[in-house]
This record gives C-alpha cells, sequence and structure tokens, in this order.
C-alpha cells in the first residue's frame, strides 16, 4: 500500500511563467549533418533546437539525405511527442513551478526528504545539462544536481518524482527492481510523470536554443509563435566536419527515450 503523498510548501517557489511562447504545432526541426571519417554507421539526436547527425565522411551527399531520411523521422515524431505532451497540460492548466535557483530549490528538496526517504544529503546543486541526464546523485559524496531545464517551468508532481528518484539511489544505487518499488511508495505512477519530466526538459531546452540563436543569428527563424506549419521535408542547416566524436553511452533506463538512433548500413 502507497504511503500517502505529504503536502510541501516550501521553498517559495517563483510563480511559473503561462509558457506564452509554446505553439500548439509542433516546430519541424532542422537537421544539421557533421562528417566523420572513423564512422561506418549513422547516428542521431535532438540537439536544443535542431536534430544532429553523425555521418560517415565518404557518403555522398544524395546518400546521406537517402540513408538518414527514415531515422530523421523518428526523431521529430520523438519531438513532436514530447511537445504535444506539454501542450495539453498547458492547455489543461497544470500547476507549473519555478526552482531557478539553489536558495529556492535546496529548501524544497530538504523537505521533500525529511517527510519522505529521510537521507543524508550533503547539497543540492543545479547545473545546465541538456543532452545527459535530467538530475543524478554522487552516491559518494550525496549531493544532488538537477538540470535548471528540469527545475523551471515544469509540473510540481514531475519535480517531485525526479527528485525522490535521486534521493532513492542513495538506497539503491542501481535502478533494480527494489528501487522502483521504493519510488512507487512515494510516486505510484512515476512512469508517468518520468515521461512527463522528459518532455519538459526538452521543449525547455529546445525554447532556450531557439532564443539564443535568435539572438546570435540575425537570419533566425520566426518568433516560436510564428511557426508555419511543418514543410514535407527537412531542412538541413550547413555540414561541417568532425575530426574527433565522442558520444555519451551512459544512457540509463531513466532516460532510455533519449537514447541516440543508430542505422547501420550494409
Amino acid at each position: 500500500m502507497s504511503e500517502p503523498t505529504p503536502s510541501i510548501e516550501v521553498g517559495n517557489p517563483e510563480p511559473a511563467s503561462p509558457l506564452l511562447w509554446l505553439d500548439p504545432t509542433p516546430p519541424q526541426l532542422p537537421v544539421k549533418m557533421v562528417a566523420a571519417d572513423a564512422r561506418k554507421t549513422a547516428t542521431g539526436q535532438i540537439k536544443g533546437d535542431h536534430i544532429e547527425l553523425i555521418v560517415p565522411s565518404h557518403w555522398s551527399n544524395r546518400f546521406k539525405v537517402e540513408a538518414t531520411a527514415s531515422l530523421i523521422n523518428r526523431l521529430q515524431k520523438q519531438f513532436t511527442k514530447a511537445w504535444k505532451t506539454v501542450s495539453h497540460h498547458i492547455n489543461e492548466g497544470t500547476c507549473l513551478v519555478r526552482y531557478p535557483t539553489v536558495a529556492t530549490l535546496g529548501p524544497y528538496v530538504k523537505t521533500l526528504n525529511e517527510t519522505t526517504m529521510q537521507q543524508k544529503l550533503a547539497r543540492v546543486r543545479l547545473g545546465h545539462a541538456k543532452f545527459s541526464r535530467l538530475a543524478q546523485m554522487n552516491c559518494k559524496t550525496r549531493v544532488m544536481t538537477v538540470s535548471m531545464f528540469s527545475a523551471v517551468d515544469v509540473p510540481e508532481t514531475a519535480l517531485r518524482y525526479l527528485l525522490l528518484h535521486e534521493l532513492a539511489h542513495l538506497t539503491y544505487a542501481d535502478h533494480s527492481k527494489r528501487f522502483w518499488a521504493l519510488v512507487g511508495q512515494y510516486v505510484p505512477d512515476y512512469k508517468l510523470q518520468s515521461k512527463l519530466i522528459q518532455a519538459f526538459h526538452q521543449v525547455n531546452v529546445y525554447h532556450a536554443a531557439a532564443c539564443q540563436t535568435r539572438l546570435e543569428n540575425a537570419q533566425a527563424r520566426p518568433p516560436l509563435f510564428d511557426y508555419p506549419l511543418a514543410p514535407a521535408q527537412p531542412t538541413y542547416l550547413p555540414t561541417t566536419d568532425l575530426d574527433a566524436w565522442t558520444t555519451d553511452d551512459e544512457w540509463d533506463e531513466f532516460e532510455a527515450e533519449q537514447e541516440p538512433l543508430q542505422l547501420q548500413l550494409l
């Protein structure tokens, strides 16, 4: 039997923005191709406001487009799903919270821990992780790091799940059945909340990247609220060369949907 969810009113979170920038129609992400010499396959990942593909440098331009079409489509669908999830919750009036500083997030985490798992937590940090982990717990130092994109303009229920997920790692370092059973005691719908926080994190990262792009490029795309319908064909950004490429292969079960997709060519 799951324990009742404690009522927490601490940290004085700033009132969340209504996210008026969010257009109900998901934008079509432009595609950036990076050529790498020592590569036999193509991989792709959503990088903020665009899709980045790593392709073998010996492929012809025509073959690069043809061989990666399905990969681009799958990544666009992944982004569209996250966008529609966020749009749905905003339209439904879901309460969003903001903890943009450690001064506001720290007391919230402290009270949540004291009323649930009662772990010995040394410190809480805010990071800027965009494409790896939404949050992480260093089990040796007992320091929790939370991406600011997961702590600002997100549903309180999803943020609460994320923090309890990390606190649970102080009891079980892995993602075993016992770990999920512990998380489930405090968040029975943890699977739903996991998908929800990932969706908001991805859209928040997109929004930040799109704003930065508009500041850096005078020829930037129209504002988010003026996006046209998605074109039939993807837009390609200039191709660049890459001498060395490393990827973060430490994608865990918590971020399974964010794993880079791979395309094996025979």
